[in-house]
């Protein structure tokens, strides 16, 4: 799946996973990037259908798809698998791992 190749994109999943029914503006205004940037990124996603929308005034809110985490949660299970890394021990170092504070290094 192509639009989540791109490391910035990773960590919009990664950030709506954690913070389901964000707005485009606390987004970018988290990641400190230009709104137009956020939903450019956004818009590939949600095109994708990693993402589902819901109006809410004059915010769109976003919601991660749980088929579409499921299928990346496979997807790089499978990756890692094929480089020859055991996928319960890297979720496990990955869980361990201090929280990071978002890069806009992109």
């Amino acid at each position: 799946m192509r639009a989540v190749q791109h490391p910035l994109r990773q960590k919009l999943i990664w950030y709506i996973d954690k913070h389901p029914g964000c707005s485009v503006t606390e987004i970018y205004v988290n990641f400190r990037l230009e709104q137009s940037v956020v939903s450019q990124h956004l818009g590939t996603l949600r095109a994708a259908g990693i993402f589902t929308t819901v109006k809410h005034g004059k915010h769109v809110l976003y919601h991660l798809r749980q088929e579409a985490l499921e299928l990346i949660d496979e997807l790089s299970g499978k990756i890692l698998i094929a480089a020859g890394i055991d996928p319960t021990k890297a979720i496990k170092k990955y869980a361990t791992l201090p929280a990071q504070k978002v890069s806009n290094e992109s």
